[in-house]
Order: C-alpha cells, then sequence, then structure tokens
C-alpha cells in the first residue's frame, strides 16, 4: 500500500471524531440524539444499548444498511479489576477445551456477561434478508476494543461473515494467547488496531504471554503514522497516551495540518498492510 492510499485511510478515520464518546452516553442520551457536538445534524441512528450485571456496555448503530457494535472501555472500578484479572481462560464458545486457545479472564468474564444480548439483537440483524443487511462492524477503546476482538472471533465462527466482518480497535489490550492469535488471523479477515504514540495499555497489559491481533495503525509523536508497533527497551509508555481524548486528539491535529503531512512509514516489512477501501469514514466515531 502507498502513501496515498495511507492518506486515504486516515481522512477517513479523521472525519469520524465527533461521535467518539457516544458508547458512553446512556440509553436516554442516545435515544434523543439528533446532532453530533459540532451542531451538525446526527446521520447515525441509535438502535440498542446494551448493558450487563458485570457492567459491560455497548452501544448499537445503524448506518444505513451497516450496523455498529460499540463497546465502552473501563470506567469503573469493576472494570479496571476486570482488566488486571488475567487468569488465561478458555473460549469453549468458539474452540475445544483442549485446543489450547486461552483469553484474558477478566476480558472473557465481561464479554461472557453481555454475550445473550449480542445474541439476541446482533443476531437477530444476521439472521435478516441479504438486501437488507450491509456490513458488520465492531468497535471500542481500551477494554471495548478487547470486548471488540472477542466478539468479531466469536460472530465470524458462528455465521462465517469474511469481508462483511471489520473490527476496529482503538488501544486495545492483548487478549489471547499465540493459539488465539493464529485462530483469529485465519478466522477474520478485516481488523486493525490504532495506536497513540507509547500507550502502556497497548504494550503492557496482560504481559508478554497475550498476543495482539490484527494490522496497526501506529501513531508516533514524530508526526507520522507507522504499520507497526515498536516494543523495545527504554521506551516510557505512557498512560495519558492511551486515553480516546489524546487519539483524538492525533486525528485532529492531523486534520489541521500540524501532524502526519500524509506521509506513511512503514515498519518492518512483514508488517500486513491496511486496506483503505474497507474502513468507513465513520469508524472512529464509534469507538467510545
Amino acid at each position: 500500500m502507498d502513501d496515498h492510499d495511507m492518506g486515504a485511510l486516515l481522512a477517513r478515520l479523521r472525519k469520524c471524531r465527533a461521535t467518539a464518546l457516544l458508547a458512553y452516553r446512556s440509553r436516554a442520551q442516545l435515544l434523543g440524539l439528533r446532532a453530533w457536538p459540532t451542531g451538525r445534524p446526527c446521520t447515525v441512528r441509535f438502535v440498542e444499548f446494551l448493558e450487563s450485571s458485570k457492567d459491560s456496555q455497548a452501544a448499537l448503530f445503524a448506518y444505513g444498511n451497516d450496523l455498529v457494535v460499540s463497546f465502552r472501555g473501563s470506567m469503573s472500578e469493576q472494570d479496571f479489576k476486570q482488566d488486571l484479572s488475567f487468569k488465561p481462560t478458555a473460549f469453549e464458545e468458539v474452540f475445544d477445551v483442549g485446543d489450547g486457545a486461552r483469553v484474558h479472564g477478566g476480558f472473557m468474564m465481561q464479554w461472557r456477561s453481555i454475550r445473550a444480548q449480542l445474541d439476541l439483537h446482533v443476531g437477530a440483524w444476521l439472521r435478516r434478508d441479504g438486501d437488507a443487511r450491509g456490513q458488520l462492524f465492531l468497535t471500542g477503546h481500551s477494554l471495548g476494543g478487547a470486548l471488540a476482538v472477542i466478539t468479531a472471533l466469536y460472530l465470524e465462527a458462528r455465521f462465517a461473515l469474511g469481508t462483511r466482518l471489520l473490527c476496529a480497535t482503538f488501544g486495545a489490550p492483548r487478549v489471547g494467547n499465540t493459539w488465539f492469535k493464529v485462530a483469529f488471523r485465519s478466522m477474520v479477515a478485516n481488523c486493525y488496531r490504532v495506536v497513540n504514540n507509547a500507550d502502556m495499555v497497548t504494550a503492557q497489559v496482560g504481559g508478554y504471554a497475550l498476543r495482539h491481533v490484527g494490522a496497526v495503525l501506529h501513531f508516533r509523536n514524530d508526526g507520522y503514522a507507522y504499520d507497526s508497533f515498536w516494543q523495545r527497551r527504554g521506551v516510557n509508555y505512557s498512560l495519558t497516551d492511551h486515553m480516546l481524548d489524546n487519539y483524538k486528539a492525533k486525528l485532529a491535529a492531523w486534520d489541521d495540518g500540524e501532524l502526519f503531512p500524509g506521509e506513511y512509514r512503514r515498519g518492518s516489512p512483514s508488517a500486513r498492510r491496511l486496506l483503505p477501501s474497507l474502513t468507513p469514514t465513520w469508524l472512529f466515531s464509534c469507538a467510545r
């Protein structure tokens, strides 16, 4: 992918920052949504708000025939405790227990608490007639990104969605072990993870027993975007870089011409290339 294509991908991402906080609004606020914070008319339709006793939340939105599931990131004390409870857990909804695939136990507990609602609402959309369905997009920031990854593999295993499914995460931690990563890569065709500079959560949560999935788009503070994420000694990983407002600020600065002047630097030759034609303009808007 050349620099022009990379610029097109970033252009799509920057246009959607206005709605990045939608999943953090209440059901009542979403029902009354008529305009973006900028005052422009809202072009999305709120479908449903999902919430569990384990404090997992997700908001569903319709963009024409497309459906977006936006998972809320860590907010409560319970969320943060789950983030730190790493105990490896079998993903029995997709794999046989003896297969070796293991997932971060805290993330799996959060996901299982909301799975029945996902089955009900997303499953109903997936069972509609073909002409009434578009693409399914799963997204989230932080813990929300981890839940989006788990959901992507689960739905692909159930419905064989192929390129109709796209997962995009922002500041997401590692989710599963190497077995999980290999299975995810072979099953989920389109997954992208956006990383802001030295985001501590993307580098540290869960330790090195876990692996990332998806093609990476890494915004560094040198003013460029890369298709690889460094992991080396001497990097001062930052919790500040993890905040969604700083992800939004990077895109806003690039939009204003202060950063990312359309140039894209490649990392390792083995890094997977992003496919901008599969990335909708509003993906980032549903990250939180």
